[in-house]
């Protein structure tokens, strides 16, 4: 089974003939099979995929011959044949209009019922869920949840990184990301998921992070990353006491980070391109951060250490080392 299908949203995996077949048919295929059982962070997409197909398949009526010739015996007796196949298209044509207006009205349903909101490079947007939890929303990241059953069932899917303030009820408040899962009730907590790494810090109460077979629980005040790249996962202190992610105030600190990450965010977070002219770049580590209200400091405060130049070209800006 190709991995590719954990990019995609509801609305693409209800589209799949693999996967329409599999709900229709209530396939025992082994493959789907597995794939939803290995991939239980992503059941909650596969669940309103299978529920879209299943409430927009429109089924034809099939009749037996003798049926059918009986039935065209009598409409010859009625009405002459030039109705008859004026009739016969018209039939068609209603058929062909009703199936559209039923899978229209499936889709605009499923996407009122099922939001994916998105915010921009250079964007942070803020989102008022259902159960009055808040979420900001970092450039170029999204949050998607079903929001008829939400207050019992809280399950938001993430890519990117987002701000989640929550509020306490008696149903856990998940966020599904690729690596992992996040389950609190009630606190306030940043959670990143971008390629192969995954962080979350907790701000107020505690949070409980699910990352394949392990289980962490952070507390106000901790954080955890994780990249496929590392064997271990360790809980470390916030180097701040705010109550917030910086990046929520536009500014962004990084500790020993890749400076293609760092240049990543920058690019996010301004709407530009960036082009490393020595393909060996990228790796260095750095720590400090950079402001996002000036294009040319920010440039300034993570190129300058590195003994990194660059020059701007409309949209693009091109980093050297020379």
């Amino acid at each position: 089974m190709n991995n590719s299908f954990l990019t995609y949203s509801s609305e693409e995996l209800a589209l799949d003939p693999s996967f329409i077949k599999w709900v229709r048919e209530r396939s025992v295929d082994a493959a789907w099979n597995s794939f939803y059982e290995n991939h239980k962070y992503f059941q909650p997409v596969m669940d309103e995929a299978k529920y879209l197909v299943s409430k927009v398949t429109f089924t034809p009526i099939y009749l037996e011959q003798s049926k059918k010739d009986a039935l065209w015996e009598r409409i010859q007796i009625n009405i002459t044949e030039d109705h008859i196949q004026i009739r016969h298209i018209l039939w068609y044509k209603w058929i062909g209009v009703a199936a559209c207006f039923a899978i229209l009205l499936g889709v605009v349903y499923f996407k009122w019922n099922r939001p994916t909101i998105h915010s921009l490079k250079g964007n942070h947007e803020m989102v008022h869920l259902p159960d009055d939890s808040e979420v900001i929303i970092n450039a170029e990241s999204s949050i998607a949840f079903t929001r008829n059953s939400f207050t019992n069932k809280r399950n938001i899917n993430l890519e990117g990184e987002a701000f989640f303030t929550v509020v306490k009820n008696d149903a856990p408040f998940r966020v599904i990301m690729d690596k992992g899962i996040i389950e609190v009730l009630g606190t306030s907590f940043n959670a990143y998921s971008r390629n192969d790494s995954m962080a979350v810090q907790c701000f107020t109460g505690s949070v409980k992070v699910s990352i394949k077979a392990e289980e962490f629980v952070l507390k106000a005040g901790e954080q955890l990353s994780y990249s496929g790249l590392k064997k271990s996962n360790e809980k470390i202190n916030l180097p701040f006491q705010d109550n917030r992610p910086r990046w929520i105030s536009r500014i962004f600190h990084f500790e020993r980070s890749q400076l293609r990450i760092v240049l990543d965010e920058l690019s996010r977070q301004y709407d530009v391109q960036i082009v490393l002219d020595n393909e060996k770049n990228g790796k260095e580590l750095y720590t400090g951060f950079f402001t996002g209200d000036d294009l040319d400091k920010a440039l300034q405060s993570v190129l300058w250490p590195m003994n990194m130049n660059y020059r701007i070209s409309g949209n693009i800006i091109y980093v050297n080392d020379d």
